[in-house]
């Protein structure tokens, strides 16, 4: 689902060190998400589908 540029920009962005094995799926979306509006606070839960839609519109 992403290219190997664009797990390197979620990373990029949140300011976070790039993994030695490739990230699962879950972990770029969080990301990306991050560098938007999710906080990813303990009980926030995890990026819902339309809100992921209208931010990766934005990255």
């Amino acid at each position: 689902m992403f290219n190997p540029g664009e797990i390197r920009a979620a990373y990029v962005l949140t300011k976070k060190p790039l993994p030695s094995k490739p990230p699962n799926l879950n972990d770029v979306v969080r990301r990306v998400a991050m560098h938007g509006w999710f906080l990813a606070r303990k009980g926030d839960g995890e990026p819902g589908v339309k809100r992921r839609r209208k931010d990766n519109k934005n990255v």
